[in-house]
């Protein structure tokens, strides 16, 4: 079931930068890195010969925003898990000029889309913080707590 969910907060995400930023997608600095799913044994062999990666982020958005040139964005529903892999890609891609972030759900994602392709890339960084779903949750509550 969670894979079918990504999958469908997936659809919606593209659908929405289809929608709010086509010169993005037309110029090709939003796009999708299909290097999930479930393949069988010959198919993933292959597929790691021509150098697909495990751990690699869902999206890039080629598009600078501050100090930064690229975004790299893991897409997870709300419950999702970050594989170590995709732990160690967020991590080791947090350095050279890009910024690489987990979004949870929907709403995070089209938000995180949102500063990014607004110029905020302060508010992407409050996401990068924290790549866990408890961990998001507090910064997002000592951020409101701070605003009070």
């Amino acid at each position: 079931m969670s894979k079918q969910l990504e999958y469908r907060i997936a659809c919606a995400i593209c659908d929405y930068v289809a929608a709010r930023y086509p010169q993005h997608v037309r110029d090709k600095r939003f796009f999708a890195i299909e290097n999930g799913g479930h393949r069988n044994k010959v198919t993933a062999g292959r597929l790691k010969r021509a150098g697909v990666t495990p751990g690699v982020s869902d999206y890039c958005i080629t598009t600078p925003c501050g100090p930064y040139s690229t975004l790299w964005l893991e897409l997870k529903h709300e419950k999702g898990k970050l594989s170590p892999d995709q732990k160690t890609f967020l991590r080791s891609h947090r350095s050279d000029g890009q910024l690489a972030v987990c979004a949870y759900g929907y709403d995070e994602a089209k938000s995180i889309i949102d500063a990014w392709l607004m110029g905020d890339s302060l508010e992407v960084e409050f996401y990068a913080r924290s790549d866990t779903k408890s961990q998001r949750n507090t910064a997002l509550k000592e951020r409101a707590e701070g605003a009070e």
